[in-house]
Parts: structure tokens; sequence; C-alpha cells
């Protein structure tokens, strides 16, 4: 685990775990995680599973469980939603992006040619 996710962890459980309940802190979770979450997604601090896994995921859950139909509760539903969704796109890009490329490329030749020479 890196000194980044140490840190996140540690604010998480800072912010999280007070033992307050009230609808209130209840509304503002899925922001804590959402934000907590962003930070290592935009300085590539951590890796993406960790990123999703640890906080863009537990923010749309917690945000599903946010029952209020005020505007403001569901703008920021639609927010967390619309960040997950961010992300998830952003690294399908990358990953097309690096298949698309010279190694990609390369490499899925190389692994043809071993499927190849297995099949004899």
């Amino acid at each position: 685990m890196s000194r980044v996710e140490i840190c996140l962890d540690g604010v998480v459980g800072d912010l999280l775990q007070k033992g307050r309940e009230d609808t209130l802190s209840f509304q503002y979770k899925h922001d804590v995680y959402r934000l907590i979450g962003k930070w290592p997604a935009e300085t590539r601090s951590s890796n993406s599973r960790t990123i999703l896994e640890k906080y863009l995921k537990p923010a749309v859950s917690i945000a599903e469980d946010v029952k209020s139909t005020d505007k403001k509760a569901m703008e920021k539903k639609c927010h967390t939603h619309f960040h997950l969704a961010h992300y998830t796109d952003a690294l399908f890009r990358s990953h097309e992006e690096r298949l698309d490329s010279n190694g990609g490329r390369i490499k899925e030749q190389n692994v043809a040619k071993f499927i190849s020479t297995l099949a004899g």
C-alpha cells in the first residue's frame, strides 16, 4: 500500500468513523468518497482498481442509499454517478489508445503467433 493510499484511508477513517449517523452526515459521505477518490485519479497516485473499489463505487452505493428526493440530493447523486462514469470512460479510452499504439499491435501479433504455435 502506497503512502498516498495510507493517507487517504486515514482521512476516510477520520471523517466517516466518528459514529455520527445522522441524516446530514450520511448525505455527505458519498461526497467524501467521491472527492477523495478524485484526487488519486487525477494525480495517478493509485491504481485504477483501488480508486474504483475503495472510493468511487462506495460513493455511488452511499448516494443510492440516500432516499431524499429534493433537488440538491438528486444533483449530488447524479454528480456522483457522472464522476464514476467519467473515470471509467477515461480508463477505457486509455486502454484503447494503448491497444491502438505500435506496442499494442506488436503484443497482439506476438499473442497470435504464440497461440498458433500452441495449436500446432
